[in-house]
């Protein structure tokens, strides 16, 4: 599909930007927890929380979001938007959860120590986030 297409499209601009031997690697640098509620960014949040890795903002990765950005632009939730924050999303959940993943968020650098070492990236997804997180599909996965 077109979507598969241009994200092999980004992928391959990344093959020409950086050598194919070159790893990227994914330093994490902190865990964070984010409550996302419909009412956010003007009835347009997801209704949910969020448990995610804040991620080193290294040149690879910079390089690799400003290739896929072209292919991809931002939505209308963040159109004008100029710095990028990398972050990889551990668990979407209800907010009815909320209290418990905001606890479990804060205990995993604790718990988990392997959650912040650096670990090579294997591969970039492309998802639909249109309705509710539930309503969510992948539209294509690459190898990187």
């Amino acid at each position: 599909n077109s979507c598969k297409n241009r994200l092999e499209s980004a992928s391959a601009q990344r093959d020409d930007a950086t050598s194919s031997k070159q790893q990227i690697l994914f330093e994490p640098t902190e865990t964070y927890y984010f409550d996302y509620p419909k009412s956010a960014d003007n009835g347009r949040g997801f209704g949910c929380v969020i448990s995610m890795l804040l991620l080193k903002n290294t040149p690879k990765l910079a390089l690799l979001q400003n290739i896929v950005k072209k292919e991809f632009p931002p939505d209308e939730r963040h159109v004008g938007e100029s710095k990028f924050i990398p972050h990889m999303a551990l668990v979407y959940a209800p907010e009815a959860k909320g209290t418990w993943l905001q606890k479990y968020t804060t205990e995993l650098p604790s718990r988990r120590k392997e959650f912040l070492r650096p670990f090579p990236a294997r591969g970039l997804s492309l998802w639909s986030t249109k309705g509710k997180v539930c309503d969510w599909y992948r539209i294509a996965k690459i190898d990187i």
